[in-house]
Order: structure tokens, then sequence, then C-alpha cells
């Protein structure tokens, strides 16, 4: 029976807690990675209620990778837009969002409720932008401490790292974003065809 549960554990059907017992884990949320999608259209096309804590939003010079994302010169000013991102109240990723501030330069000025409508929606509606494509990169690392308290897991636990350069129709990039999903409630899924 121990071995049983243990393998249950292990494929992530059953979830331990120290000093309360075993239990059956909540079934993972999957995203594709094939359709151009934000995090608040995925979670209503599930039915669950997607809510966003905005954690900081300011405007601050462009570190090397960010600038070379985005096609800026290093040092060049970028809005970043740090949230906390929940399905039905509960952590589920923390993303911090780079955009050219030279394209959205009202943006902190505009009064958008980002807690309440998407980035991408806000960008459609005030901007007029069209977005065709990304390119994204997934890697697993574990939790910092500060994460873990955000996100409501142990410092060390699993996370799925992922990198977004979003381009709009005439292949110029409007974001990059850097997301971390709790790997104990979310997975990627990619279909693959011949």
């Amino acid at each position: 029976v121990r071995q049983a549960l243990a393998a249950l554990v292990n494929d992530g059907v059953l979830i331990r807690r120290r000093g309360l017992g075993t239990f059956v884990a909540p079934p993972k949320l999957e995203q594709g990675l094939t359709k151009l999608t934000s995090f608040t259209e995925d979670m209503l096309r599930r039915g669950l209620s997607p809510s966003t804590l905005v954690l900081s939003l300011s405007v601050q010079a462009a570190e090397q990778r960010i600038a070379q994302a985005l096609w800026l010169s290093p040092g060049e000013e970028v809005i970043v837009l740090e949230r906390l991102r929940l399905a039905d109240d509960k952590p589920m990723a923390l993303e911090v969002s780079h955009m050219p501030y030279r394209r959205f330069p009202d943006f902190l000025t505009a009064g958008f409720d980002l807690a309440r409508t998407s980035l991408y929606e806000t960008l459609r509606r005030h901007y007029n932008v069209e977005f065709a494509r990304a390119i994204e990169t997934l890697e697993a690392r574990s939790a910092l401490s500060r994460e873990a308290e955000l996100l409501g897991i142990a410092s060390g636990a699993p996370l799925l790292a992922r990198e977004r350069t979003t381009l709009d129709r005439a292949d110029v990039p409007l974001e990059h974003v850097r997301s971390l999903y709790r790997a104990d409630r979310y997975r990627f899924v990619i279909e693959v065809v011949k």
C-alpha cells in the first residue's frame, strides 16, 4: 500500500501534507503552445475565474537581455509590469512584462485597470495593436523565496519558467514577458504534426 501511494504521489495524483496526511491532488491546468492567448483568455476558456494582483508598474532602463528581445538600445526606457496571476483566487503564475516605453508613452498615466482587464486586450483597444506571433522558451527551475511566498509554495519548489516575445503584424516586438508557473498546478501541451 505504501509503494502504491508513493507511486501515485510521484505521478502527481496524490499529494502529501506533512502532519495532515495524503490527499487527492487538484488537476493540473493544461495550456497549449500553438495559439497566442493571454492568461485571462486561457482561464476563461477553462471556466475558471481569472484575477490579477498588480505588484508594480514602473518605467526602467532596459537591461541587455530585455533590450535585445525588444529591439531597443541597452538602457532605453521600458515599461515594467509585475503581476501575480490567479485562477479561482489561487496563485498560478508570477509575470513580469516589459514593453517599449516609446511605443506606449502614456501607459502609466492612462489609468488602465490592469487588475481587471487583460493586458493584451488593453493594448488592442487603446493602441490598435494587432498581435501576430510570439517566440517562446520553456525551462524548469526552482522557486526563490520571494517567488515561493507570492505563489504559495515552498522555497525551492519546481516552477515552469516561460519567456515570450510577442510581435505585431509588422514583426516588431511589443512585449517581452517572463512568467513563472507553479509546476504542481500547470503543464504545457504541444501538438506535433507530421
